[in-house]
């Protein structure tokens, strides 16, 4: 069997890591997001908002309060109502701390030849 030539125009590297399109619009936050692991969906199951208030429309209060102590450490009240809105609070805070979006640095432009006229007076 022949060996062929490696084509450097056509080669591409491959590191490993699953991209999609929601991965090449945020930026990594912990490392485990970095390596490829995890996307921050573990602690409340979803990243959604819709998703996630369907989940705690079906919680009854007495499961709705284990759910505020166990995931979001929030104090249980018999309130539902406020109880749903400091969840959804927590919520948020939470997928905001994971969908960091990226930023886009501009080139920095090359000095005029006014400007390096006026820095070359200072010398």
């Amino acid at each position: 069997m022949a060996k062929s030539k490696l084509n450097l125009k056509t080669a591409n590297q491959v590191d490993g890591k699953v991209r999609n399109e929601e991965s090449e619009k945020y930026e990594p936050t912990t490392l485990a997001q970095l390596w490829g692991e995890t996307n921050g969906s573990e602690k409340y199951k979803t990243l959604d908002i819709e998703e996630y208030k369907t989940q705690l429309s079906e919680m009854n209060l007495s499961e709705l309060q284990a759910h505020a102590l166990e995931v979001a450490s929030v104090v249980p009240i018999h309130q539902r109502e406020r109880l749903e809105k400091r969840l959804f609070v927590e919520f948020q805070r939470h997928v905001s701390g994971f969908k960091v979006p990226k930023v886009t640095h501009k080139p920095e432009k090359a000095p005029s030849k006014e400007l390096l006229r006026i820095m070359a007076e200072v010398k």
